[in-house]
């Protein structure tokens, strides 16, 4: 299927490793015009390289924090310079791990000011690039503890959950403008975060890891993590034009391990 991106300009945040970076190079395969960004310059500047490679025509780099308000202008400012903006992809970090009484204060306020403020921001920054424009499609990165809400991720099950609901009236808001807002919850994926969270669980549960990643496994009917590669197929579906009528929603990339 032709996902109608060739020539459009997407900024991915996120970009220097995992979901972000493969969705970089999905969206490059489909011709699309790159905007990546992430606090690692050497990693932007590689993921640049292999990018052009697999097929876009053009690839800019921000190497920028966008959990700070500086960050998020420096972004705008390269997407206002390579406009029109099409398509934003907000994988805007992660939230810690732990239960409950594992997380404090400060894990607390960190993960909201990261991952849930931190898509806001580029969500803002993003809309007013689009507004007035031929419209575009925002795509939110959460995650399915929103729904499945595992004891050990409570920070992300609260945060993802609130990303959900904000998806959802952004969506309703920003449809009439012709933007389309959905959200995008990948389950257990074999990226760095899946690493630390089976080293959580072998760690709970007085285990070793491979027997913590076989019982994760068992409760996915898939009977495997995603690769980052499935979660950024459906990324790039989502951001294209042929999404154009899913908004203010969400889609569950997790092996069937929500329902």
């Amino acid at each position: 299927m032709d996902l109608q991106l060739a020539g459009r300009l997407v900024a991915v945040t996120g970009a220097g490793a995992g979901i972000g970076r493969a969705a970089a190079l999905q969206l490059a395969a489909e011709g699309a015009r790159l905007l990546l960004a992430s606090r690692d310059p050497g990693r932007l500047e590689a993921l640049a390289a292999q990018a052009r490679e697999a097929g876009a025509p053009e690839v800019t780099v921000v190497a920028a924090d966008l959990t700070t308000t500086d960050g998020v202008a420096a972004l705008s400012a390269a997407a206002a310079r390579h406009a029109p903006l099409w398509g934003l992809l907000a994988c805007v970090g992660s939230t810690p791990i732990g239960t409950f009484d594992e997380i404090d204060d400060t894990a607390w306020q960190a993960a909201f000011t990261t991952k849930f403020l931190g898509s806001v921001r580029v969500m803002r920054a993003a809309a007013a690039l689009m507004r007035g424009g031929d419209g575009g499609r925002i795509v939110l990165v959460a995650g399915n503890a929103a729904r499945d809400a595992p004891p050990g991720m409570v920070t992300s099950t609260a945060i993802n959950a609130a990303l959900d609901g904000l998806v959802a009236s952004a969506g309703r808001f920003f449809a009439p403008h012709g933007i389309g807002v959905a959200g995008l919850h990948p389950g257990p994926t074999r990226t760095g975060r899946y690493t630390a969270l089976l080293a959580h669980r072998a760690a709970t549960a007085g285990v070793d890891e491979a027997t913590a990643a076989a019982t994760l496994d068992a409760q996915i009917p898939a009977g495997h993590p995603a690769e980052p590669a499935d979660v950024a197929a459906a990324a790039a579906y989502l951001l294209s034009p042929r999404a154009a009528h899913l908004v203010a929603t969400s889609i569950t990339v997790d092996g069937g391990q929500t329902r």
